[in-house]
C-alpha cells in the first residue's frame, strides 16, 4: 500500500503511522507499505485522488470540500482534532489583534487555513483583513516568523514549543483545544474505487493505525523515541510535550470512529460560509464499516 503523509517533515500528530510500522502492525494486518511525506496536505488529497497513492491523511475540510466537487473519495477513520495554536508578536494581543497583519498557513484554502478562519470567525475577527501567506508546514511556517517575514504563524504544538524557546519576541494568542469545536481535522482517505476493490487492505490499515495509537498512549516514551528520530532537529523536550499534549487533551484518538455529530458540524459550518457547494451528506463521505470491525477487533481502546 502506498501511504501519503500530509506534512513533510511529518507532523507529531501523524507520527502514530510510523509507530505502525516500526511494531509491524501492517504486515501483521498482512500488507507492507510505502510511506510519503509531502509539504501541503492538499497535495496529498489530489495524490490520493488521482490514484498515485492508496491512501492519505489529508485535512477533512479540504475532503468535504473535493468530495461536494464530485470527486470518488471516501472517509474511512478520523483520529485527529485539531493540534493548532496560533502565535503572534509580542505587539499583537489577541486575535482581533491579527487585523491588518500578515500571518503563514500551509495554503489558502488548506485544513490550517479553514481552522484558522473558523478560529477567528468566532472571536468576531474579520479573517479578510489578514494578509494570508503560504510558506507550508508547520516548520516552514515556524521560520517564516521566526525569520520576521510574517506577524503570526498557526503552527502545532512542537512548533510552538520550539518557536518559544527561541525567543521571547512572540506568544500564544489562542489554542485549538479551547477554541476549536470538537470537528474532525484530517481524516483517513481512500478511493472509493480502493475501498471496494481491495476492502481487506483498507481494513488492514484502519486496523493498524488503531492499534499504533492505542501503543502510544501505553508507551509515550517508546513513541518519543520513534518521533525523536524523525525529527531529530526538534529539542526532545518539545517533542515529549506534545506527545503528552496528543495524549492528555485527546486530540488523537483510539478508535478513529468520526461520528455525524462531529462531521455535520465542520460540514454545516463549510456549508454556512460558502466553502462547499452544497452540504455534503455524512451517508455519503463516511465508510463506517471499517472502524466499526476495527472496534469489534480492538475494542473501544481506554478513552471509550
Amino acid at each position: 500500500m502506498k501511504l501519503v503523509m500530509s506534512a513533510a517533515p511529518p507532523d507529531p500528530a501523524f507520527h502514530f503511522y510510523y509507530y505502525a510500522l516500526e511494531n509491524g502492525y501492517y504486515e501483521q494486518e498482512g500488507f507492507k507499505v510505502d510511506v510519503e511525506a509531502i509539504p501541503v496536505e492538499t497535495n496529498s488529497l489530489r495524490a490520493v485522488a488521482a490514484g498515485d497513492r492508496d491512501a492519505g491523511n489529508p485535512g477533512t475540510a479540504s475532503t468535504l470540500k473535493a468530495i461536494g466537487s464530485g470527486a470518488k473519495l471516501r472517509i474511512a477513520a478520523s483520529f485527529w482534532s485539531a493540534d493548532y495554536l496560533i502565535m503572534a508578536k509580542q505587539e499583537i494581543p489577541d486575535l482581533k489583534g491579527l487585523e491588518g497583519h500578515t500571518m503563514a498557513v500551509s495554503g489558502v484554502g488548506a485544513a490550517v487555513h479553514t481552522f484558522a478562519t473558523l478560529m477567528m470567525q468566532q472571536r468576531g475577527v474579520d479573517p479578510d483583513k489578514v494578509s494570508w501567506v503560504a510558506p507550508g508546514s508547520s516548520a516552514a511556517r515556524m521560520q517564516a516568523l521566526v525569520g520576521g517575514r510574517t506577524d503570526a504563524a498557526i503552527l502545532s504544538s512542537t512548533f510552538t514549543a520550539q518557536a518559544m524557546s527561541s525567543s521571547n519576541r512572540f506568544h500564544v494568542i489562542t489554542d485549538s483545544v479551547n477554541d476549536l469545536p470538537n470537528y474532525p481535522w484530517c481524516c483517513e482517505v481512500v478511493s472509493e474505487n480502493f475501498a471496494t476493490t481491495k476492502p481487506e487492505l483498507t481494513q488492514g490499515l484502519v486496523n493498524a493505525l488503531s492499534r499504533a495509537v492505542r501503543w502510544m498512549y501505553r508507551n509515550p516514551d517508546d513513541a518519543l523515541r520513534i518521533s525523536q528520530k524523525l525529527l531529530p532537529d526538534t529539542p526532545s523536550d518539545a517533542l515529549a510535550g506534545t506527545i503528552r499534549r496528543l495524549i492528555d487533551k485527546h486530540i488523537v484518538n483510539e478508535t478513529g470512529v468520526i461520528t455525524p455529530e462531529r462531521f455535520n458540524g465542520l460540514a454545516g459550518w463549510m456549508a454556512s460560509t460558502n466553502q462547499l457547494p452544497q452540504k455534503v451528506r455524512y451517508e455519503d463521505a463516511v465508510l463506517t464499516q471499517f472502524t466499526d470491525a476495527a472496534l469489534k477487533k480492538l475494542g473501544p481502546g481506554v478513552n471509550g
